[in-house]
């Protein structure tokens, strides 16, 4: 379930390069990531 909702994902991050619906958020040790 999981692998199959992130290659969704990827797909539509990777098709909006021009506006790029995911933000990532680096810190000292984390990385976040959001989907608006």
């Amino acid at each position: 379930m999981r692998l199959k909702k992130k290659v969704r994902i990827r797909k539509k991050v990777a098709g909006t390069t021009e506006a790029p619906r995911l933000s990532v958020y680096k810190s000292l040790s984390h990385v976040y990531a959001q989907l608006i």
